[in-house]
């Protein structure tokens, strides 16, 4: 038939196992996307199949990735429509599956785990890492409903079970789950040893040529305008505040480092910093370096820059668009506990964020960032993951 493609398994001799992930397209440049899977994969020690309708070169990943490569066919429908060629490709690594993961919604991979999964009689997860979120479903809505209609409806109602990483997304995904067995499991996130944190402190503020006194925040993750860049950079210029300074840490996107710079008056050029990607060590300083985060998202299903923000025992500043704020910590049942969470996304509560920032104690600030590190510590330990996921299994 034209137009569809055939597959192959791009692998010598896969394994047997008994739990696989099933995404599409996995790579780090997915953010967190990338980590929520791959925290699945090594939760519970089972390797990843990444559906790859198109010829591309793979990034390196974490973990053991097979990729079900297809050639020939339409790039478009091959995206969408995985035909049941791939089901006998994948054969020799899915045989002994009892269990697949299936990550994400509306691409070809997640009917593909379905049908497989039904036609062998074995279980299946549905992970929809945010995609029923009503800011997402806004774009291409007439598509993703139509998708949720011919597909999702039935793909839900067969799961053994939907995970959600946070309860807020799960509550507004109910309009698509109802009937269907859920869980509430929130991503894992490593606790890491704040010894280096005063060292951290002064060889970041050196690396970036700001002055000892200074308050630094920082922002990580793509420059994208789902995560309001220039909003940051609005409600730190409003509020004025001459011992605080920002700092973007993330990669280009729809939003460029340039553009930020464009926007930038000279007076306070020299407190406002751009140091594109960091990972690993260089990662690791920013978050010990720092003095607080900032993300001004429309939405976070889960937020993996926020919640390693709180394991690294900063205050946050952040709007009500991340799902997570809404479970952490408060005082006198509104205030946030871990800093401040905005009560709507205007430029004005920012900047009186920003204000409050600059101006509460040092005393307050450490208190804030030792009630969110207690808190990461409590709910995002990879160990209470990796058992709730157990849990869920038996």
């Amino acid at each position: 038939m034209i137009g569809l493609a055939k597959w192959h398994l791009a692998a010598d001799r896969p394994g047997r196992p008994g739990v696989v992930n099933v995404c599409q397209a996995h790579d780090p440049a997915l953010a967190g996307l990338y980590r929520g899977i791959t925290a699945f994969s090594a939760g519970l020690e089972a390797p990843i199949l990444s559906v790859e309708p198109t010829r591309r070169l793979y990034g390196p990943c974490a973990g053991e990735v097979f990729r079900l490569e297809a050639t020939g066919g339409f790039s478009t429908c091959t995206a969408q429509y995985v035909n049941r060629s791939a089901d006998s490709a994948a054969e020799p690594l899915l045989r002994d599956a009892r269990l697949l993961i299936v990550h994400s919604l509306f691409r070809g991979h997640v009917e593909f785990g379905m049908r497989w999964a039904e036609q062998r009689d074995r279980d299946y997860w549905v992970v929809p890492h945010g995609c029923w979120d009503p800011w997402g479903m806004a774009h291409h809505g007439l598509r993703k409903r139509l998708w949720m209609t011919a597909v999702g409806q039935r793909y839900v109602a067969n799961a053994n079970c939907v995970v959600f990483g946070s309860r807020r997304e799960a509550e507004k995904a109910v309009h698509w789950t109802r009937g269907a067995r859920t869980a509430v499991v929130h991503f894992p996130v490593h606790l890491p040893d704040l010894a280096r944190k005063d060292a951290a402190k002064e060889s970041f503020r050196q690396k970036l040529g700001l002055a000892d006194g200074m308050r630094v925040l920082i922002s990580v993750g793509r420059l994208h305008s789902m995560k309001r860049p220039h909003a940051i950079l609005q409600a730190f210029l409003q509020a004025g505040t001459e011992n605080l300074a920002l700092v973007f840490v993330g990669g280009d996107d729809d939003v460029t480092r340039a553009d930020l710079a464009r926007a930038v008056p000279p007076a306070v050029a020299e407190r406002i910093r751009f140091t594109g990607v960091l990972a690993g060590e260089a990662l690791e300083e920013a978050f010990l370096g720092a003095d607080g985060f900032v993300s001004l998202s429309y939405r976070e299903n889960f937020g993996f820059s926020l919640a390693e923000a709180c394991a690294y025992g900063l205050p946050v500043i952040v709007t009500p668009g991340h799902d997570l704020v809404h479970e952490m910590p408060t005082v006198q049942g509104a205030a946030s506990g871990v800093g401040w969470c905005l009560p709507d996304m205007t430029q004005a509560a920012a900047s009186e964020a920003f204000q409050a920032f600059a101006a509460v104690s040092d005393k307050q600030l450490r208190w804030f960032g030792q009630t969110a590190r207690q808190w990461a510590a409590e709910e995002l330990h990879p160990d209470d993951f990796r058992l709730r996921l157990l849990a869920l299994m038996a």
